[in-house]
């Protein structure tokens, strides 16, 4: 049996300064296509205080709601968006995020260890001197 259900996608623009609610299932994909855009989440608790992540995101990002909620869009600048609901969640989609996450981590952690390196070289020269 083939899977009729559809990913939609709806295309926003924003100007500088606007700000805009949006309803957001887990997994909606928010993809800045040009400028850029502050995205928080929707309140939850931490302990006892509420606490909003705040996130700036540029043209070519792109962010995976994780929690079912309310998200709130303001624009730093002029930007065009791209908010796509998926209609399931696709293995492939999941594999991949998980694999671009861990390189990501190792990445700056090798990124980490370079600065570190050249700092300790840096601090010989200077002490040669």
């Amino acid at each position: 049996m083939e899977n009729t259900t559809r990913n939609t996608e709806t295309r926003l623009r924003l100007k500088a300064g606007e700000t805009q609610l949006q309803h957001a299932l887990a997994g909606t994909l928010i993809l800045v296509q040009d400028g850029s855009v502050w995205q928080e989440s929707a309140p939850r608790w931490l302990g006892e205080e509420m606490h909003v992540t705040r996130q700036r995101l540029e043209a070519g990002s792109c962010l995976r709601v994780e929690e079912t909620g309310w998200t709130r869009l303001t624009a730093e600048r002029d930007c065009a968006l791209a908010w796509i609901t998926l209609a399931d969640e696709p293995g492939l989609l999941a594999l991949l995020l998980t694999r671009l996450r861990r390189r990501h981590v190792r990445e700056n952690r090798r990124l980490a260890e370079e600065v570190k390196r050249l700092r300790m070289l840096l601090e010989k020269r200077e002490n040669c001197r």
